[in-house]
């Protein structure tokens, strides 16, 4: 991965990231039910000199939070949300959470969507969101200026974020689940995000925790980094 970076075929240390975080869920998924202490040990040492290396904050919480459940995964509460329908559909539930906040968060274009919020919560979701947004590095304005600028087609336009260059000082689109919506467009999304259930309805089904764990983590690690589409 470092060799990688330093050739330029990652560009950015949060790619680097993804693909740590992508080899790390690969290696969990190969261990599967056969994954100990020893192999817990190597994941979490992965996981700290990944973060360490590349600082990338949607890392950190991801793969902090994967330490986490792996840790706790054999309880009786953490098995019941693990199978619960919450985790289920947890890639539309993002899906639409992440447009919802984007949508609250660009206040400039979709008024009615935050006043509608800040009176069902007496103004507090609104702030919620805001800081959300400082948290993800202005994630959720940005996305929110895509809406704005793109809309949402039946078949997609696959835009390249990345070339625009329109006097704005910065604007591209993170979101994996914004790039599935807007660049493959909402029939794309729908079969793609039905297929993702009925994927971890399965593995719910077979109780393979940690699979359902792995899928879990990508589904919130897509809200903030493309790593639905492109890993």
């Amino acid at each position: 991965v470092a060799l990688a970076m330093m050739s330029g075929v990652i560009g950015h240390i949060n790619g680097v990231a993804m693909q740590i975080g992508a080899i790390m869920f690969a290696y969990l998924l190969y261990r599967n039910d056969k994954f100990n202490r020893k192999d817990f040990i190597i994941f979490t040492t992965v996981y700290i000199l990944g973060a360490l290396y590349t600082k990338s904050g949607s890392f950190i919480v991801s793969g902090g939070f994967a330490i986490v459940l792996l840790f706790f995964y054999k309880r009786k509460t953490v098995k019941k949300v693990l199978a619960s329908n919450f985790i289920r559909f947890i890639y539309p539930i993002t899906l639409v959470a992440n447009v919802i906040m984007c949508f609250a968060v660009a206040d400039q274009y979709f008024s009615s969507v935050r006043r509608c919020f800040s009176v069902i919560s007496f103004g507090v979701l609104p702030k919620v969101f805001d800081a959300m947004d400082r948290l993800t590095s202005s994630r959720l304005l940005l996305g929110g200026e895509s809406l704005h600028r793109y809309g949402i087609s039946l078949f997609g336009g696959n835009i390249q974020y990345e070339s625009l260059n329109d006097g704005f000082s910065y604007f591209n689109v993170d979101s994996g689940m914004l790039w599935l919506l807007q660049g493959w467009g909402l029939i794309m999304t729908v079969v793609v995000l039905g297929l993702f259930s009925f994927t971890m309805k399965t593995l719910q089904n077979e109780k393979k925790h940690h699979a359902v764990i792995v899928g879990f983590i990508l589904a919130l690690w897509s809200a903030n980094e493309d790593v639905l589409v492109s890993i």
